[in-house]
């Protein structure tokens, strides 16, 4: 009987000791449910988030187009130059078939971070020879407050990282990068740049490393024929509408010299605003002024728990300072996977000047470059530790890790989550009724356009509504449009009502208003026919 009981608790134990390598996958799908739970009654979509919804919902529907005004830059009636069309196009994709309307972001998000998890774990593996290194670097980024309200809100980066995490485990396949490889990542850099417009300067660079490491001008050309290829609807669209090669609603921000100007900005046509071309030296001085916010930003992005996680795997790596130094030295020699992995890093920061050029410098953009720097420093620490602890002691120590990190991402954000005030009646945002009962005895009609003091309120009004609307222009705020020049822009784009709060929108447009506000919740205003 003994014998048979410590039979059985043997193959109980080895059962274990092999079943347990996969419990960091389990934890993370452990992580994505718990994470989406608190979030599915009310998900936090930003103005972002809505404008992709209603993008999603018109991209089949003959055109491109959002029925809210957030740039003033070029014509309403132009297809959206906020954002490009690859994730309004998945939205779509689970929304048809599931008819989860706006919560089909969610799904598409969620599915893009388990994507990247896979990615990551397999470029772990590849880099290291290690299991759960590339999922616990997954972790730390999934901790990251940025990254996980771009996830909450069923932003693009999450697609973004999905591709890039699977753009560099194609680099990183054993063999020589041919014309078919090559074709494929040039494929992969356009759908990126379909993704998120900053992207470009990745692509760019990531083609010329192409080129450097496959020697090659059949694979380079491969690439650039894929990538030409694969981006050449948006710039088809973007040269018709706006006679641009590559057209951004943030275009006009970046060469702007003024620090100030923001994408929803509303200048007379007949007032030149100054930009690099007018006064060069103007311009640099601006971007020299954005450093130091950017570094910063740079700097607090990965939040607490990310530079903790970052840190910690630093610590682990200085900790065997002599078989760190021999694998730097022995760099030229080490495996191609290595190299490339090296080789990438250029395109990594590639973007990163765009942000500059901008003034943007959202935690959230950050994100590639922390997932990346936490892959190098966490792999380069499982090789260093390989010759005192040996691979099941590594890969021991990498599974704790990766759990550890899942565990603490997950409990941060689904207490994150549970904190959040919820959105009342979402997805039909029962908020809307007085406002739409107010608007209705003052006589809107459901083609007039409102413009709202609050970017939010407007974006999921023309998104769940399907009626037009309009942001607040950002530099209405400040001195330096006169009420002859307001009134100029309240016709330009037919706007008949106004949706905000008194203190704010009666200094802006007090000539043009029609009798007292009617309280909704909001102040509602009708604007005087002369407007």
């Amino acid at each position: 009987m003994n014998t048979a009981t410590g039979r059985r608790w043997d193959e109980t134990r080895r059962w274990f000791a092999r079943e347990a390598r996969s419990l960091p996958a389990f934890a993370l799908v452990a992580l994505l449910v718990a994470w989406c739970w608190p979030i599915w009654s009310s998900p936090p979509y930003s103005p972002d988030s809505w404008a992709y919804y209603e993008l999603s919902r018109s991209i089949w529907r003959g055109g491109f187009r959002l029925l809210e005004l957030r740039s003033y830059a070029y014509p309403a009636a132009a297809p959206s130059g906020a954002f490009p069309p690859l994730w309004p196009a998945l939205w779509w994709l689970v929304a048809a078939p599931s008819g989860l309307g706006a919560r089909a972001g969610l799904i598409a998000s969620f599915s893009c971070i388990a994507a990247l998890a896979m990615f990551s774990e397999a470029i772990g593996r590849q880099l290291s020879g290690v299991k759960w290194v590339g999922l616990a670097a997954a972790g730390g980024l999934f901790a990251m407050p940025g990254f996980a309200e771009e996830v909450d809100a069923a932003r693009s980066i999450p697609l973004q990282m999905a591709l890039i995490s699977g753009l560099i485990w194609t680099l990183l396949r054993r063999g020589p990068i041919g014309p078919a490889r090559a074709a494929a990542m040039g494929i992969i850099c356009g759908a990126l740049v379909l993704t998120r417009f900053d992207m470009l300067a990745f692509a760019i660079v990531f083609g010329l490393i192409v080129l450097f490491l496959s020697r090659s001008l059949g694979a380079t050309s491969a690439f650039g024929l894929l990538f030409i290829a694969a981006v050449s609807p948006w710039v088809t669209l973007s040269w018709l509408w706006f006679g641009e090669l590559f057209h951004s609603d943030s275009s006009f921000v970046a060469s702007a010299i003024d620090p100030r100007t923001f994408v929803t900005d509303w200048y007379p046509p007949a007032r030149h605003r100054a930009t690099l071309g007018d006064d060069p030296v103007a311009w640099a001085y601006k971007v020299a002024g954005n450093v130091p916010p950017f570094l910063r930003s740079a700097m607090w992005s990965p939040g607490p728990l990310g530079q903790a996680e970052l840190a910690a795997a630093l610590a682990a790596l200085l900790a065997r300072g002599r078989e760190v130094g021999h694998l730097i030295s022995s760099f030229r020699t080490a495996d191609a996977s290595v190299r490339r992995f090296a080789a990438a890093a250029p395109a990594i920061v590639a973007p990163l000047p765009l942000y500059v050029a901008t003034g943007y410098f959202d935690a959230r953009y950050f994100s590639l470059v922390f997932w990346y720097a936490l892959m190098a420093v966490s792999t380069l620490a499982a090789v260093a530790w390989l010759p005192r602890a040996g691979r099941g002691g590594v890969e021991s120590r990498t599974m704790l890790l990766a759990l550890g990190m899942l565990l603490v991402a997950g409990c941060a954000n689904v207490t994150r989550g549970l904190a959040r005030p919820p959105q009342p009646g979402f997805p039909e945002l029962q908020e809307f009724a007085p406002i739409g009962m107010c608007l209705d005895r003052l006589g809107a009609h459901p083609t007039d356009r409102i413009l709202f003091q609050d970017d939010t309120l407007a974006a999921r009004w023309a998104a769940v509504r399907r009626r037009p609307a309009a942001i607040l222009p950002l530099n209405f705020t400040r001195p330096g449009i006169s009420f002859a020049e307001k009134g100029q822009f309240l016709a330009e784009h037919d706007i008949r009502f106004l949706v905000g709060e008194p203190e704010v929108l009666e200094p802006i447009f007090k000539p043009f208003l029609q009798g007292p506000a009617l309280s909704c919740g909001a102040a509602v205003y009708r604007l005087a026919p002369a407007a």
